[in-house]
């Protein structure tokens, strides 16, 4: 029962890096420290035998919550130390979800973009400070002004004043046109960072703003500084030197009939292989399995400690840590923040292509991981995919701390 109740209480705090969380309304932040010190340490006293099986809360979350299928795992370093998974491929089928299925990640999507940028940087062929006007002359007097000398930094931190919503726009309509068509994917890409460059800002250049666009225009430079294909480009610099070998873009059906359906919302299956337009790839079209999202999570854990060959301590201390100290703490593809659990320092983000949801947090200073994701859209899917990683963090520090009461205790 004591373990039950630490989950439920830990999991009322411990998702509140959104402005507006009503959670985060409910106390303030010494309170809501002490409270989740006080619950961690009571979980964590309970021995690892009594750890809640990742098994049985998967499947009870997907029942309470009506969730299709879940996977959740968590690693320690780069030791994967727990996984499971539950539910079906689609509604109202019987065909099992598995770890090994492809399970869309959504803006999970961004750090990755933000990590092939950071491989170009440390190569020489680009700058944080490189602007849009300098790596993309070919777009000439097609930019904006407000928009030419936004640097490459300022796009990943979200601080580009580029729009975060266009879904409703023409150029919108025009990419979806796109899709299926004779341009390639690269030029799709081209056309659609194109378009965003002629949108009028969102704000001032330098001020917070979510923006999907902005993440597609930061792999666009990508793509021109390499030379090369965004998808190439990310293949290269970040898949090939991780082995991750299942990787694809959008939706996980594009890839045959005997791999995850997403589900809207509502959690009625989506049986097409629909997903954002392919100019949206370095914001959230990346598919995987488990594993390899693992491998991939793995290695911002490893970096942070400076045990990384993929990129410099340096280079991923920018990656995880915002410029601007202001009310958002929005760095390069993460949500950097503090948590009692995990010792402080946490990195965070989700992701969803609204037929998907996952999520993600590392606690470099506990040396963990945790990643959980589903087939079905919000809002369901965030309580859901909340609710295993709560169990996930409670299980992993009562392993930890289980391994350090059985170590022989010096004379």
């Amino acid at each position: 029962m004591l373990k039950e109740l630490c989950v439920y209480y830990i999991s009322q705090v411990i998702n509140l890096p959104n402005k507006g969380n009503t959670a985060m309304t409910l106390l303030n932040d010494f309170k809501k420290k002490l409270i989740v010190i006080f619950l961690i340490s009571l979980s964590t006293h309970v021995s690892s035998n009594a750890a809640v099986p990742l098994e049985v809360t998967i499947q009870e979350t997907i029942e309470e919550f009506d969730i299709p299928a879940m996977a959740a795992m968590t690693i320690y370093g780069d030791k994967i130390v727990d996984s499971a998974v539950a539910g079906v491929r689609v509604r109202g089928t019987d065909e099992k979800a598995t770890l090994d299925d492809l399970w869309h990640l959504g803006s999970c999507t961004k750090s990755m973009t933000a990590t092939i940028a950071g491989r170009l940087i440390e190569k020489g062929k680009l700058k944080w400070e490189s602007t849009i006007a300098e790596v993309l002359p070919e777009f000439g007097e097609t930019i904006l002004p407000a928009y030419r000398n936004v640097t490459l930094r300022e796009l990943l931190e979200h601080r580009s004043g580029i729009p975060g919503d266009v879904m409703q726009q023409e150029m919108w309509k025009d990419a979806y046109e796109r899709v299926g068509g004779e341009l390639s994917a690269h030029e799709q890409h081209r056309l659609f960072c194109r378009d965003t460059l002629q949108l009028e800002p969102h704000g001032k250049v330098g001020t917070y703003q979510y923006s999907n666009q902005g993440y597609a225009v930061a792999g666009y430079m990508c793509a021109v500084a390499a030379n090369d294909t965004f998808e190439n480009v990310m293949q290269r610099e970040l898949f090939e030197p991780l082995n991750m070998k299942s990787v694809g873009y959008g939706a996980p059906l594009s890839r045959g009939d005997k791999n995850l359906c997403g589900h809207s919302g509502d959690g009625k299956p989506v049986l097409l292989p629909f997903d954002n337009p392919i100019g949206m790839a370095p914001a959230g079209l990346v598919h995987c399995t488990m594993e390899d999202w693992s491998k991939y999570a793995a290695e911002h854990l490893l970096g942070s400690k400076g045990k990384s060959d993929l990129l410099s301590k340096q280079t991923f201390d920018t990656l995880h840590t915002p410029s601007v100290h202001d009310e958002n703490t929005y760095a390069m593809g993460w949500i950097a923040t503090t948590r009692p659990w995990g010792n402080g320092r946490v990195l965070m983000h989700s992701g969803s292509n609204t037929m998907f949801f996952c999520t993600v947090w590392i606690a470099p200073n506990r040396n963990f991981a945790v990643l959980v994701a589903c087939n079905q859209g919000p809002p369901a899917s965030a309580a859901a995919c909340d609710a295993v990683v709560t169990t996930c963090i409670v299980n992993e520090i009562t392993r930890q701390n289980a391994l350090k009461s059985n170590q022989p205790k010096g004379d």
